[in-house]
């Protein structure tokens, strides 16, 4: 099920080491989206409000899903780092030009026969077809200063775990959770291997009775 207290922020293990060794999350330009309508509006925002800067970064408050992992982290390095939502929050409103919030997600009819979104909903704003994504963002804004990038410093505790790829071998996983631990900070770091693609006690129901189903347990 989707848990709002939950940001998951799915990219690949360099990412996640740069985060656990400089203990921050880093902003950087929408220019590079995938989706031009989404990086449409950002420019549009940037130029209307006249800004030097626009640094953002994306997180899913859903639930696991096969469409994150091969989206966002395909192959053996994709990596799902989870944030405690309250703990990422309360270092957000401490931060001047700092805007966060959940993406709205519309159609063109409802544009057509409305009014324009409101300037300040533009960096929050996707087309319908991407509702599944149910995506939380964090915007920096500057019309003084300017950045390639712009860092916002966390705590480990911030983390509620790591989930490696489903597509990693288990083999592998294992020296990469050794290697996670090592980072400072990071010795107690709860790190797990999806297994969204191979569940065994979700296998075993295929070959179960009523009577034996209740001795397997699992997550979705």
């Amino acid at each position: 099920m989707d848990n709002p207290r939950i940001l998951r922020r799915y990219t690949d293990l360099t990412s996640v080491i740069d985060v656990l060794v400089r203990k921050s999350i880093t902003l950087l330009d929408p220019d590079t989206w995938d989706d031009k309508n989404d990086t449409h509006y950002m420019s549009a925002y940037k130029s209307q409000k006249k800004l030097k800067s626009l640094k953002a970064i994306c997180f899913t408050t859903a639930a696991e899903t096969y469409h994150h992992w091969k989206i966002f982290s395909p192959g053996n390095s994709g990596i799902c780092i989870s944030f405690i939502t309250e703990k990422i929050q309360k270092k957000l409103n401490l931060i001047n030009n700092v805007k966060s919030g959940l993406v709205e997600y519309r159609t063109l009819k409802e544009l057509r026969e409305g009014s324009s979104p409101p300037l300040d909903k533009l960096p929050f704003i996707k087309r319908y077809p991407f509702r599944d994504e149910k995506e939380f963002r964090i915007i920096y804004e500057s019309k003084i200063e300017t950045h390639s990038s712009y860092p916002i410093e966390i705590d480990i505790s911030d983390i509620d775990r790591i989930i490696l790829s489903p597509w990693i071998h288990p083999a592998l996983a294992e020296s990469t959770k050794l290697l996670i631990k090592k980072i400072p900070g990071c010795e107690k770091l709860k790190i797990n291997r999806s297994t969204l693609i191979g569940n065994e006690n979700w296998k075993k129901f295929a070959h179960s009775d009523l009577e034996t189903k209740e001795t397997f347990s699992g997550s979705l």
